[in-house]
C-alpha cells in the first residue's frame, strides 16, 4: 500500500525515532508524493517555557519530547534525503518534503 501525502500532526516531538518514523513514511510513500509536518519549534524564551509545560504534562505518557529547532529539523530531512519543498516558520512551522531523488 502506497499513499500521495503522509501528515504528522504535532507528533513527531513524542516520538523516540523520529528518523525511524520518517523513515517509514518515505517507504509507503508514492513517487512524487509529499510528507507534511507540523511541529512546534522553540525558538523564543516563551516558545520553550509552552513546551517544557507541554512535555511535563505528556511526560509519563510518551517519555521525554524532542523539540528541534528550524535547523535542526533541516539537517534531519538532509540526513533522511528529503527536500524542503515548503515552509512556512513560526512556533507553529509547516514543513512540506519530499524524497530528494522524487524533487527533480
Amino acid at each position: 500500500m502506497s499513499f500521495d501525502t503522509v501528515i504528522f500532526s504535532f507528533v513527531l516531538h513524542h516520538c523516540q525515532n523520529i528518523a525511524g518514523l520518517l523513515s517509514e513514511a518515505q517507504r509507503v510513500l508514492r513517487s512524487g508524493g509529499n510528507i507534511v509536518i507540523y511541529e512546534d519549534i522553540p525558538e523564543r524564551w516563551h516558545d520553550r517555557a509552552l513546551c517544557l509545560w507541554h512535555e511535563q504534562r505528556w511526560l509519563a505518557r510518551t517519555g521525554p519530547c524532542t523539540f528541534l529547532r528550524i535547523e535542526s529539523w533541516l539537517d534531519l530531512f538532509r540526513s533522511l534525503g528529503l527536500r524542503v519543498v515548503h515552509i512556512k516558520a513560526g512556533m507553529i512551522t509547516l514543513y512540506t518534503v519530499t524524497p530528494a531523488a522524487a524533487a527533480k
